[in-house]
């Protein structure tokens, strides 16, 4: 099993923040998702499949993530699941981000 490059991820957030990552994931989602507004950019979807996934590696160094963003985007009618955006929330949660470091 390939094991997440935790170096990317810091790298990302240390290049781009927190809210840059996440507007690039957004953006990733949205390109990936044109087909369902012009009819033709179906047949882009094998041409972005790849670029999309090697994005969401760059940014997140999730082996795993990116095949699935891969195979999502490269697939019919699946366009409209947010994967790059779903990295990014799985990741801020694995990494605890978004945790208070209040004390009660």
């Amino acid at each position: 099993k390939k094991e997440a490059k935790p170096e990317n991820f810091t790298q990302s957030r240390q290049r781009f923040g927190l809210i840059g990552i996440f507007v690039i994931c957004v953006i990733i989602d949205l390109i990936g998702s044109l087909s369902y507004i012009f009819p033709l950019f179906e047949l882009t979807d094998i041409a972005w499949a790849p670029i999309s996934a090697a994005l969401t590696y760059q940014l997140f160094g999730n082996a795993f993530g990116s095949l699935f963003n891969l195979i999502e985007e490269a697939l019919p009618v699946t366009d409209l699941i947010p994967t790059a955006t779903i990295m990014f929330f799985y990741t801020c949660y694995q990494r605890g981000v978004f945790r208070s470091h209040k004390k009660d």
